[in-house]
């Protein structure tokens, strides 16, 4: 297996990216029996969106520090969301991947 490391200009910055090349890599295969899908509909979109704005956002942006700030946010956002969206798990119809 050969492995190099070569840069990615992605210009977005300053900053290049470094891409991890390998060559002639055996990845194992995988047995998948099942996956998780959210059911996104007219009903569970409109359910999140009332959710939203019943929220009081008031006590989520209190504080001066911006990452506790962002982060009872995003708590927020995705307790509510979780609730709307639940997972559902189905069966997967191929078990092996290779």
């Amino acid at each position: 297996m050969e492995v190099f490391v070569k840069p990615l200009i992605n210009g977005i910055s300053d900053h290049d990216t470094q891409l991890l090349v390998m060559e002639n890599a055996l990845a194992p295969t995988q047995e998948l029996t099942s996956n998780s899908i959210r059911d996104f509909n007219e009903h569970s979109i409109n359910d999140f969106l009332i959710q939203l704005s019943m929220e009081n956002w008031e006590d989520v942006f209190a504080g001066n520090n911006i990452n506790i700030i962002f982060n009872k946010f995003l708590d927020t956002y995705l307790k509510i969301f979780n609730a709307c969206f639940k997972k559902n798990t189905i069966p997967c119809r191929n078990k092996t991947l290779g």
